[in-house]
């Protein structure tokens, strides 16, 4: 079993920005490899608010993450990647691994508020430092990662998102010529 953090998708809709990212990539997921259980987590937090991501796949399940207990929770995963930035402290013993969308609320300060910068900053800097791995979506990010944090690049892992070709598709030659 592969455990998902991604409370960062318990959203109403419309869905865009992480939230819409993560449920495509999830639900691409489970399409793609419908041989692996995977656990879809979330924090306790944002079970009880609702509108969790609840795709019809038979090989997914839900969980609700809560330390110390998540070694109860999830004892046969083999993995927990945090599509956000929550990273539970247990269960120890497997890899964990984050993803990392972008560090503009470190970085950025002007585009937020002090409290959020300070509150959000301390929280991606924990995590970062206690997962085995870290995922961005560019080199860009990934480089800002091992820059601002000093990780070496051998633990973060640049993964290009793709693109949904049943929702973009180029332009035919004569749409192009027209």
């Amino acid at each position: 079993m592969i455990a998902l953090e991604v409370s960062s998708a318990a959203r109403k809709p419309p869905l865009g920005g992480i939230a819409g990212t993560i449920r495509a990539l999830v639900g691409a997921l489970l399409r793609l490899d419908p041989n692996t259980r995977y656990a879809l987590c979330y924090r306790l937090s944002r079970w009880r608010r609702g509108h969790l991501y609840r795709p019809d796949a038979a090989n997914a399940c839900i969980r609700v993450l809560q330390d110390p207990w998540n070694a109860l929770v999830l004892p046969r995963a083999r993995l927990l990647h945090s599509m956000g930035i929550s990273l539970p402290r247990t269960p120890r013993g497997i890899p964990k691994l984050v993803t990392v969308h972008d560090l503009n609320a470190v970085k950025n300060t002007e585009w937020v508020t002090e409290h959020w910068h300070e509150r959000r900053s301390a929280r991606i800097a924990d995590v970062i430092r206690r997962a085995d791995h870290v995922v961005t979506y560019s080199r860009f990010i990934a480089d800002e990662v091992c820059e601002h944090y000093g990780l070496p690049t051998e633990r973060v892992h640049p993964v290009l998102l793709g693109v949904d070709a049943t929702r973009f598709a180029p332009p035919s030659e004569a749409d192009v010529k027209a």
